[in-house]
């Protein structure tokens, strides 16, 4: 396991007073969390040595940044205003940007969509969906990303092949991105799986 640390770089930011007291037990657990659901063999998971998570006065929601061994996760303190410091909202988030700490990219090939949909999946997983997603939502492309493709994936997994987003990450592992590994992996074109989800 990596070290853990936690930095609040505005203090008498108003979202700072909102963060749940308990973050310093949640973060650990959220990074625990995303990387038991992402990988089913714990062999394959890469080694990470620090993963810091700073809160800070910034646009958007959250990110995540860093080498192969040391990973930044950065959390909008605009933001943990903006929902109140909601609990479950801040563990959701932190289980996706968790995601970015250990996940492949196929030697950053993969589709920036599928990128953030494996993240969302994970949430989804983990039960931390918050009750603005929608599974029945319009259902555009598959690689449109976040929750969109996350309710694909979780499709996928369950109608057609068990444990697809797990083999998926383990591939681009070291592989380059290319749509044939849906084929490789399921045995149908990505395409033919749209198709087919869409349909549902």
């Amino acid at each position: 396991m990596p070290k853990y640390d936690v930095y609040f770089e505005d203090v008498g930011h108003p979202g700072t007073q909102l963060i749940p007291n308990s973050i310093l037990e949640l973060f650990p657990v959220c990074c625990i969390t995303a990387r038991e659901i992402l990988y089913a063999d714990p062999t394959n998971v890469p080694k990470l040595e620090r993963i810091a998570l700073i809160f800070r006065d910034m646009d958007g929601v959250a990110h995540t940044t860093g080498s192969s061994t040391k990973k930044e996760i950065r959390f909008s303190l605009n933001y943990v205003k903006a929902c109140r410091g909601n609990e479950s909202e801040i563990k959701g988030v932190l289980v996706h940007e968790a995601v970015h700490c250990w996940q492949n990219n196929g030697l950053g090939t993969a589709p920036g969509g599928l990128v953030e949909g494996i993240a969302d999946f994970v949430r989804l997983r983990a039960g931390l969906q918050p009750p603005h997603w929608n599974r029945n939502g319009p259902k555009t492309r598959w690689d449109e990303g976040y929750e969109k493709t996350a309710f694909f994936l979780d499709w996928v997994d369950i109608a057609v092949r068990r444990g697809i987003v797990e083999r998926l990450n383990v591939v681009l592992q070291t592989k380059r991105y290319n749509s044939g590994i849906f084929i490789e992996l399921t045995g149908h074109s990505i395409e033919h799986l749209w198709q087919n989800y869409v349909s549902v």
